[in-house]
């Protein structure tokens, strides 16, 4: 990532990433690791140090927010937010199933068209932007604040009534 201009992107996800955890109401799960809060990335990892240095002896409701690096599904359900590298492009149905009803608010950049993921980044007129799976977001028992929503791009299931 020696390109200034692809670390700027990822400096700006991370700070997004670290960012979302303000605007989104997890359901009431206590157990393990109620001490920490985890970003969890799973498969490719863009961010390198960057996500680690934006979030170095930040907390976030008490909790200290630590970042963990993850080869397996199975390990992103201890996760508060997980990032799905592009890597995981194959496995990505197999993640949403292994995730599913799991309080994990999903990220993504993959262009791919799937849905599942609760977040998407994209790049638009030169700069970052997301999109909100509020479809995903519900399955996952998240409620994501309407002032995150103000600011992104909103997918709805009109099957489902669009709520």
């Amino acid at each position: 990532m020696a390109e200034p201009a692809a670390r700027l992107e990822y400096e700006v996800k991370a700070a997004f990433l670290f960012n979302f955890a303000r605007f989104v109401e997890w359901p009431d799960v206590r157990g393990v690791g109620d001490r920490t809060f985890t970003i969890g990335i799973l498969g490719s990892d863009p961010f390198g140090e960057i996500l680690d240095r934006a979030v170095a002896g930040k907390k976030f409701n008490g909790q200290t927010i630590a970042v963990r690096r993850l080869r397996e599904p199975k390990d992103a359900t201890a996760c508060r937010i997980l990032f799905i590298g592009t890597s995981e492009d194959r496995r990505f149905l197999e993640i949403m199933e292994t995730l599913r009803g799991a309080p994990v608010l999903t990220v993504t950049e993959m262009t791919t068209g799937k849905r599942g993921a609760v977040i998407r980044f994209f790049i638009e007129d030169r700069g970052v932007r997301f999109e909100v799976d509020l479809d995903a977001a519900a399955r996952s028992g998240l409620k994501i604040s309407s002032r995150l929503l103000s600011v992104a791009r909103v997918l709805r299931d009109p099957v489902a009534g669009g709520r």
